[in-house]
């Protein structure tokens, strides 16, 4: 080995960090825009895309898409999408690679997200969620308004602007969810269900302000399109402006053109109805053959519809005004002492009666002891005909070979005692 090749001896580190080098060295591979279909799609669980970019010709490039990145992804990737990507080429030194790094991306003339629409489109047209025969009316004069949308954006602020100058006495209830990104759509289902499971609102405003379709694309998603079907009162979508369409739109049952004219629908107007009030009460009045008694009764109809809804709302409050003064009662603490001193009693009488069993079980054993004491005592044995003897001291005799030929002793019997002196004493021989 001559030392001129030696000198261009290199590391395979050394070789991929050059390549990098001149890569990153290029301005033609960064800030650079690529077209092209995903494939190889994988979301990994650190939040990271990877994924290959693929032409008509087959050429491929492995491609990466970072977490710090793709949070900001407006749509979900798929399989088979064209997109066009931007970002710059890089090698990834350790496995000699280059990739392209991507930054943003977009979908391809829009073409991928347009054929999802009309996919989705077709497959609920062909379930009945379109079907017009379906779609419920919206009420005359709802207790309550219900809004599903974001609490910051300027939505929500345009529909009570709205509210508040046609019949400000109709209360709101917002349910809040953001209306863009990719986990969007889920939350924006999960407030149209909660909407209509807690029954305080009479209809229900799905909305959003204007955008692109990839800001609205959360309200082409089939979970979003199932739970206004689901929902058990009128919903009024109101998502973009007048020229955008979503699928939430068809199965809605009743498309707004926007926020502002959503309120307009679901909010009467107060003065309008007072006018028509008085209207009618002019003409009753006019109208010939029409008694008294009729025209008041007509009235009071008319009147009845529109305090109906108020009533019921009061009714709301008075139960659960009922509601907390129970719950007040049950936790007041003089209620709370009164109930444990009652649960004390009761425990000192449990335990008092406890007591009581356990002293007649002791007693109880204690006469059977007492039985079989006596029964084995010398008094019982003594009964059945038996004796024993005694020294003159008083000490037992038990064996043969404490007596003695002319010793005294004493006889004990159940009934008394005698004296008695040994003639003759026979031992056993061992």
């Amino acid at each position: 080995m001559t030392g001129d090749f030696a000198k261009k001896t290199l590391t395979v580190g050394e070789l991929n960090r050059y390549i990098k080098f001149l890569i990153a060295s290029d301005d033609k591979l960064s800030a650079l825009w690529l077209q092209g279909e995903i494939s190889n799609l994988k979301y990994h669980s650190s939040g990271h895309v990877y994924f290959s970019l693929r032409d008509e010709d087959g050429a491929v490039v492995k491609s990466v898409m970072f977490r710090s990145r793709s949070m900001y992804l407006r749509f979900r990737l798929e399989e088979g999408m064209k997109v066009l990507a931007f970002g710059n080429v890089d090698v990834f030194e350790q496995g000699g690679q280059y990739q392209f790094y991507v930054e943003k991306i977009e979908p391809d003339g829009l073409g991928a997200l347009y054929a999802a629409f009309e996919r989705l489109k077709a497959k609920l047209s062909a379930e009945g969620l379109f079907d017009e025969n379906r779609k419920r009316k919206i009420p005359l004069l709802p207790n309550c308004v219900g809004v599903v949308t974001s609490p910051t954006g300027a939505v929500i602020r345009d529909i009570k602007k709205v509210a508040g100058r046609r019949f400000p006495e109709i209360p709101i209830m917002l349910y809040d969810a953001p209306v863009q990104g990719r986990e969007a759509a889920p939350l924006i289902a999960e407030a149209i269900r909660k909407a209509g499971s807690e029954g305080k609102c009479d209809v229900v405003i799905v909305a959003r302000g204007g955008g692109s379709i990839e800001d609205l694309w959360p309200f082409n998603e089939e979970c979003v399109a199932r739970a206004i079907f689901d929902c058990p009162v009128p919903v009024i979508s109101a998502v973009g402006h007048e020229t955008d369409f979503t699928i939430a739109d068809f199965v809605a049952d009743m498309r707004a053109p926007t926020p502002s004219a959503a309120a307009e629908l679901a909010f009467p107007e107060k003065a309008a109805l007072k006018a028509n009030l008085a209207d009618l009460k002019a003409r009753l009045k006019a109208a010939p053959g029409v008694t008294a008694m009729m025209k008041r009764s007509a009235i009071d109809r008319y009147i009845l519809r529109l305090d109906f809804a108020y009533s019921a709302e009061l009714t709301k409050h008075k139960m659960i005004l009922q509601s907390l003064d129970r719950a007040l009662q049950t936790y007041n603490p003089e209620n709370v002492l009164i109930k444990k001193q009652g649960d004390l009693e009761r425990l000192k009488a449990r335990i008092a009666a406890l007591g009581e069993m356990d002293a007649e079980k002791r007693k109880a054993k204690v006469r059977i002891m007492a039985e079989k004491l006596a029964a084995l005592g010398p008094a019982s044995v003594l009964s059945r005909g038996y004796s024993y003897a005694v020294s003159e001291k008083g000490t037992p005799l038990s064996s043969a070979k404490d007596f003695h030929p002319g010793q005294g002793f004493r006889l004990v019997m159940a009934d008394g005692s005698v004296d008695a002196v040994v003639s003759e004493s026979d031992e056993k021989a061992e």
